[in-house]
Formats: structure tokens, C-alpha cells, sequence
């Protein structure tokens, strides 16, 4: 919960000291990390530190609770905690420049570093939306989950709509308004799931 609260946090207020060449409603999130971004580290350690949490969470906190669900589950759990190495590799990999810069989209990702960005980033996308369904998958087979599997493939389609409207050029005005949306809904479940997971394990701390 609390590192997908730091995340939506670090976005949030990055936003703030971008400059006025800065657009929330179309230019990316990563590029308030770009090397040309002012006081990027500002946004890029409390990322890297959300992302960190997330992985321990996906790895000792909802593994364990998939385990049962059997392959599928353990993969999920891998998968979640693949999801968020982006939030680390940002850090080490960043952007050229932003739109605000004038830059390109070939622009931003011209070096080495900006091409592991895009790199990562998509790696990232991908095990993402396999976390999502892989997850609902695994919920099916829990009886004390079997409820969250529809929610969870539902988040999963919003996330993949999310991201194909991205990937479209007819909505580059947006496309920061549309990204956002896809990491706050993944936020969203992120930290629900994270409540679940925890009111679960309090129920199974009391004595019978």
C-alpha cells in the first residue's frame, strides 16, 4: 500500500516543478526523469523506492497467498514483481530529454540509456498485463479470493485499453492523461490487493 501511495505520490507532485513547456495531459510520466528534467531525482528516488516495496510485496506478501493456486499463481506473484523493476531501472536508464525540451519521441530515447528505458519500460508493460490476468487466473482457483478474480481481469482490460489508446498517434494530446489513468488504476489494485492481503492475514492471527 504504501509503495503504490509513494508512487502516485512522486508523479503527482513531480508534476508541480516541470516548468511550463511541461504538459501533464500529454507528455509521460517517465519524462519528469529525463536527464534535461529539472530535480529529477526528486521523482526518481521516491519511484525507486515504491518500486522496491512493490517487489517485496509481490515476492513475501502475495506470493505465499497465490502458492496455493498452484504454477499459475507462483508465476503471477514473478510477474507482479517484474512489473515494477521499471521503477528501479529508470534510475540507471533515463530518458535524453523531454517534449518539453522540444525533443522528439526519437529524440528522448537517442542514446543507449534512453533505448533500455524504452526497453525495460515495455518488458514492464508486458509482464504487467500478464500479472493482472495471471492473478484473476490464480483467484479463481482460492476460495477466499474467487471473488476478486472478475474485479481483477476487469482491471486488466482497462490497463490494456489504457495502453493501446497510448500506443495510438491520433491521441498524442492525451497521451499523458491516458497513462496516468493506466498507473493509477494499477495503484489502485496494487494497494487493494495489498489490504486484502493483509485483513487475511490478521483474521489468520486470531485465535480460534
Amino acid at each position: 500500500m504504501a509503495g503504490a501511495a509513494l508512487f502516485t505520490a512522486a508523479w503527482l507532485a513531480a508534476g508541480l516543478w516541470q516548468g511550463p513547456g511541461y504538459r501533464w495531459t500529454r507528455d509521460d510520466i517517465s519524462e519528469m526523469g529525463a536527464v534535461t528534467a529539472p530535480h529529477a531525482w526528486l521523482f526518481l528516488v521516491p519511484q525507486a523506492v515504491a518500486g522496491l516495496l512493490t517487489i517485496g510485496f509481490a515476492l513475501f506478501a502475495l506470493r505465499p497467498v497465490l502458492r496455493p493456486a498452484g504454477t499459475v499463481g507462483i508465476v503471477a506473484a514473478w510477474s507482479a514483481a517484474g512489473s515494477a523493476v521499471q521503477d528501479l531501472s529508470d534510475a540507471a536508464f533515463r530518458l535524453d530529454c523531454r517534449a518539453a525540451d522540444g525533443c522528439t519521441a526519437a529524440q528522448t530515447t537517442a542514446s543507449g540509456h534512453g533505448q533500455w528505458h524504452a526497453a525495460f519500460g515495455l518488458v514492464c508493460l508486458l509482464l504487467l498485463i500478464g500479472a493482472l490476468f495471471l492473478t484473476a487466473r490464480a483467484y479463481r482457483r482460492l476460495p477466499a479470493w474467487a471473488g476478486w478474480a472478475a474485479p481483477t481481469r476487469w482491471t486488466g482490460l482497462l490497463v490494456v485499453l489504457g495502453l493501446l489508446g497510448v500506443a495510438l498517434p491520433v491521441t498524442g494530446p492525451v497521451h499523458g492523461l491516458l497513462q496516468r489513468g493506466v498507473a493509477l488504476v494499477s495503484a489502485v489494485w496494487g494497494a487493494a490487493v495489498a489490504w486484502r492481503v493483509h485483513v487475511l492475514s490478521r483474521r489468520n492471527e486470531r485465535p480460534a
